[in-house]
């Protein structure tokens, strides 16, 4: 990405040598320095983790080893994603799987973001939902093939289980 000089010394200008306090009851602490991320609230804030999400998105979906789940001959899914909320679509094959989490782990070291794994389920579809596979056992990831929420809705196994549960009342 090439956002050019100028707006690069203006985001320097704001997060460099920064400073902030907490504010908890009222009571005001020591100021402390920000040696990295980015202040809650600062409305640069959700831009610049959209700049730095969009590399992890883009590595994603170019990456050959992470196959999607088929829409047409020549189109797959493979994410969805919203503000730090993700949610991957992968064909059944361990290689997607394993090539995802590689990927996921080399852009928390990277970054300084780490994956939620107690948050994380895995909807087993397709011809996985009659099975009990669970790979990378040791990530402790939910494995399920009944349902799956993310960003309000519920996934199931069934379209009509799907609509009932996110449509109808």
């Amino acid at each position: 990405m090439n956002f050019g000089e100028s707006l690069i010394q203006w985001v320097k200008l704001f997060y460099t040598d920064i400073n902030s306090i907490i504010i908890n009851n009222g009571f005001f602490s020591h100021s402390f320095n920000i040696e990295r991320g980015v202040r809650q609230g600062c409305p640069l804030s959700s831009s610049l983790f959209i700049i730095c999400i969009e590399y992890l998105s883009h590595h994603i979906q170019s990456n050959k080893h992470i196959k999607g789940i088929s829409l047409e001959p020549d189109e797959e899914i493979k994410q969805s994603l919203f503000a730090d909320d993700a949610t991957y679509c992968l064909n059944d094959n361990y290689d997607s799987f394993h090539n995802l989490i590689e990927s996921l782990t080399l852009y928390g070291m990277t970054s300084g973001l780490k994956l939620n794994k107690s948050k994380c389920t895995v909807l087993r579809v397709g011809k996985l939902k009659q099975s009990n596979v669970q790979y990378k056992k040791e990530m402790k990831f939910n494995w399920t093939s009944d349902e799956a929420t993310t960003l309000g809705i519920t996934f199931t196994n069934n379209e009509k289980d799907t609509v009932l549960k996110n449509i109808l009342p």
